[in-house]
């Protein structure tokens, strides 16, 4: 009779065999795999068998927080039995309010999620206009500070009037006058706006009269005689 694997001869030796209480390896289990939010431990990782009875634990993965289940499963009967774990991303909550900024969260405040800054009127940020919700929370460095205009330029044939050192900030107004004999073209002021552009824009001083130029001047008939 032939007792080659696959055969009735094979099959019938194995009968024969079981009175006789020959035992059998236990089945093993693959390895065990989780899903997008559910990994292996780090102890589980290390293991490169799986016998009957083997217990392994998974957890959620990063950026992700355990909602119900233990994580534990285990090899029996070649196989893993269900897996109970639950996990949700992480919520970072709303960000930690800032003077003069503002957050646009409809993107939401769960792990993963991209909010962008802004800042009042007058004020600019610097450095991240945005901030990410990570596993440790928001990041994304930011601050809103004052917006400033340039130094003011002088005013050719007139002065400027700024008594700072500083530059001007959002707000804050200029003066100019013209020199005597010159006339002042556009306005006697200008304020530093939220785009730290001056507004109106500066004024100019026009050249003086021909009267002016005179060193005796006589006018008649509304006309200037002029005798240097």
């Amino acid at each position: 009779m032939d007792f080659s694997p696959h055969t009735d001869g094979f099959k019938l030796l194995l009968l024969l065999m079981l009175p006789l209480g020959v035992a059998f390896p236990p089945a093993s289990c693959p390895k065990p795999h989780g899903r997008e939010n559910i990994v292996l431990t780090n102890e589980a990782l290390l293991l490169n068998t799986f016998p009957e009875g083997v217990v392994v634990l998974f957890e959620c993965a990063n950026g992700y927080e355990k909602e119900s289940g233990s994580g534990v499963t285990t090899c029996t009967g070649g196989s893993w039995t269900e897996l109970d774990l639950i996990c949700k991303k992480i919520d970072c909550g709303l960000p930690t309010p800032q003077e003069h900024m503002s957050f646009n969260l409809s993107r939401g405040t769960l792990f993963g999620a991209l909010i962008s800054i802004s800042c009042d009127k007058g004020y600019q940020v610097y450095g991240s206009s945005f901030k990410r919700c990570y596993a440790t929370g928001w990041r994304g460095r930011a601050t809103c500070q004052l917006v400033k205009c340039a130094s003011p330029e002088n005013l050719s044939n007139g002065k400027t009037v700024w008594d700072s050192t500083d530059r001007p900030k959002y707000g804050e107004v200029i003066r100019f006058v013209c020199n005597e004999g010159y006339t002042l073209v556009g306005g006697d002021s200008s304020m530093c706006d939220e785009k730290g552009k001056y507004n109106p824009p500066p004024p100019v001083c026009e050249g003086k009269s021909a009267a002016s130029k005179c060193s005796t001047c006589l006018v008649k008939d509304l006309v200037c005689f002029c005798f240097n």
